[in-house]
């Protein structure tokens, strides 16, 4: 092999290596011109003699029976640089004796290897599926989003590979200022760079969870009894068992009874009967006898409950009937006695009785959350960079709004994860192992940013053609003249073009670099200080440090959130309590000792004893005294209130991420002095 050999051999496409049965010229090559840009397929322009047939006429070269696959390689002297592609077209002069014909280094599996490759790279923190759109989780390109990297295809094995921003993965090389043409070194600004980048997020999630809680004992330990009432027994003189709620009543939001029956302590009162008797036998001087009998007939109310309110009986009748014997011998009819043969009486009277309702209750509320849950997350991620600029406030910024798909539902296969939350109950997301990668995936949308636009110097050199062999997408150079601030410049290749002139013979050689303008250096760890109890006290994951700085890696450092909900206060988590679900305490209107003491200032209107002149006057009164202790218990009715915590609610959550400031890499040194 010698400098300038051009070699060139049609090929089958599964000729993919380069062997020495290439080293032909299966046409004559006048010119041609090799580049690739990053990101970006390499191409490959030639200038050849237009092809013809076996009868020397000619013909397509698109035609049927000709390959179009093909291997090009050009001699540097110090290797070859090589070319395999397809050929895509005539690109101009179709009719004249020379022709320009393109070459493009594409693979025929290309979209089955970038396929490959990206699901390689859905791995968290850099990729996460709960912010890219079902529709869009497909898409290859999507992927690089959280990676501070571009598509690179090889120009030989036609492998996919990517490729750092910045820093190339391969092997960096280094051009001495006589490795370079003196007229070649050209350098430009490549625009304003990103100095920061504001990052808003928004986390939803759906907070699912079903259970119950026993609301008994909180509602018999707060319902205002008397002293007289036992525990674990509500009572009042018109709130009943029959006031109960029933099983499935709706107790609000979310809530129903699960379990709800209510008993009388002391069943249902009733009357009793009770009649005592008497008999006396007189026996006169004369032999003659008289019998008196006298009876008493009472009705009682049995099983009043304690504490039931027994009113003052009111008479309503006094009867008496008596029957006169015979004339006792005297000084006459008039003047003589009669005797009493016979005698009756007869007495009424209504009491009015008011019974203290004991209930012993029972309430088991049932619950079935749906809640929605926000947790919006921001942050400011700053470059450390050189100014590029002297005007303040003209560097540019930029703003990422990401949101989640629903956390709690399950992703799509392939996406590496079920439920992003894991168990819907969850307070919080953010604050969990899984929410530390989503907000890592965040920075790395923000680092990715940056880094892209970091490189605000764009370096050209010539470098000679010996050292081109070397040259890929997926290198760094470092650049040594003596024009360069420092003498030196370090820059990722982002392009770079071979070409030989057949009108004259020359070659041309040209990289394109892109270098970057922070000012170096690494991030440190911080361990902060423990929140919980003593370092050490607890397994490590238990603990949560205030003030800590966790890398993303070595440029960039965040301080991770402390668990702080803004919600109810509900922890589905662990057992719930009354006084956790209860959001209104129990409130109890006109309760059983009000109602009594309203009753009791009755008895001074409507005694007892009293002479009414009619017994319709007397029942009157008693009619009366109802109907006023009716009105009380009308207009003191005993009402019970509290309110449970919604379980439709919803719920918004700031959490604002401290970040370090970004280290970027020093590729050319505008502080130079």
């Amino acid at each position: 092999m010698a400098l300038g050999n051009i070699f060139f051999a049609w090929v089958d496409p599964e000729e993919t290596t380069f062997g020495p049965e290439h080293e032909r010229y299966d046409e004559n090559v006048f010119s041609f011109q090799l580049e690739q840009s990053e990101g970006d397929f390499a191409t490959l322009e030639l200038e050849v003699r237009r092809p013809r047939n076996e009868a020397g006429e000619p013909m397509g070269l698109l035609a049927p029976s000709r390959k179009i696959w093909a291997w090009f390689a050009f001699d540097c002297g110090s290797g070859l640089v090589k070319l395999f592609g397809r050929l895509v077209g005539v690109t101009s002069n179709i009719l004249t004796e020379v022709v320009s014909i393109r070459f493009i280094a594409r693979p025929v599996d290309y979209a089955a290897q970038k396929a490959a490759l990206a699901e390689a790279l859905r791995v968290l923190p850099n990729y996460d599926p709960i912010f890219i759109d079902e529709a869009r989780r497909d898409d290859p390109d999507a992927v690089l989003e959280g990676y501070s990297a571009i598509w690179h295809i090889d120009r030989e094995t036609h492998a996919v590979t990517v490729s750092d921003i910045l820093v190339g993965e391969d092997a960096p090389i280094e051009l001495a200022p006589y490795e370079m043409d003196f007229q070649g070194l050209d350098m430009a600004p490549a625009g304003v760079p990103l100095t920061s980048v504001m990052v808003s997020a928004e986390l939803t999630w759906t907070q699912l969870a079903s259970g119950a809680v026993d609301l008994t004992e909180y509602i018999t330990t707060n319902w205002p009894n008397e002293e007289i009432v036992a525990a674990g027994v509500i009572s009042s003189f018109t709130f009943g068992a029959d006031n109960w709620p029933q099983n499935g009543a709706s107790l609000g939001d979310g809530w129903v009874a699960a379990e709800a029956s209510a008993t009388d302590k002391y069943g249902t009162p009733h009357v009793a009967s009770k009649t005592e008797g008497s008999t006396n036998i007189i026996k006169w001087w004369d032999g003659a006898t008289t019998t008196l009998q006298a009876s008493t007939t009472t009705d009682e109310a049995i099983g009043l409950a304690p504490g039931s309110i027994l009113l003052l009986p009111i008479p309503t009748s006094n009867q008496s009937d008596s029957k006169l014997g015979d004339w006792e011998p005297g000084l006459g009819e008039t003047s003589g006695t009669r005797p009493i043969v016979s005698w009756s009486r007869k007495t009424a009277s209504t009491q009015h009785v008011v019974p203290l309702n004991q209930v012993e209750p029972k309430l088991s509320a049932a619950y079935d959350s749906n809640r929605k849950c926000t947790e919006n997350v921001t942050f400011v991620l700053t470059a450390d960079m050189q100014p590029i600029l002297t005007e303040p406030g003209e560097d540019e910024a930029l703003r990422v709004d990401l949101r989640s798909v629903n956390l709690s539902e399950m992703l799509g296969e392939g996406t590496g994860a079920e439920i992003p939350i894991g168990d819907t109950a969850r307070r919080s997301y953010i604050t969990t192992d899984r929410g530390q990668q989503s907000l890592q995936y965040m920075i790395a949308v923000a680092r990715a940013h940056l880094r892209k636009k970091a490189r605000a110097v764009e370096i050209t050199v010539a470098p000679h053609i010996g050292r081109f062999p070397e040259i890929t997408l997926r290198k760094s150079v470092m650049v040594n003249d003596p024009r360069i601030p420092d003498g030196q410049a370090f820059g990722k290749i982002i392009g770079y073009s071979l070409g030989l002139d057949g009108d004259n013979g020359n070659l041309a050689a040209t990289l394109k670099l892109g270098c970057p303008i922070g000012r170096g250096g690494t991030v440190a760890t911080v361990d902060g200080d423990p929140v919980y109890v003593q370092e050490g006290y607890v397994e490590v994951g238990y603990q949560t440090y205030e003030g800590s700085t966790l890398l993303f890696d070595d440029t960039v450092g965040f301080t991770p959130p402390v668990f702080a909900p803004q919600d109810d206060g509900i922890d589905f988590l662990s057992g719930l309590t009354p006084e956790e679900v209860i959001e209104q305490p129990l409130e109890v209107t006109f309760p059983a000792a009000a109602q009594r003491s309203a009753i009791v200032a009755l008895s001074g209107g409507w005694g007892g004893a009293g002479d009414f002149v009619t017994d319709e006057e007397a029942q009157a009164h008693v009619s009366a005294r109802a109907e006023a202790v009716s009105a009380v218990l009308k207009e003191m009715p005993t009402t019970a209130r509290f309110k449970l915590k919604s379980m439709q609610a919803e719920f918004t959550s700031p959490y604002e991420i401290a970040v370090t400031e970004m280290k970027i890499p020093t590729g050319f040194n505008l502080e130079a002095e």
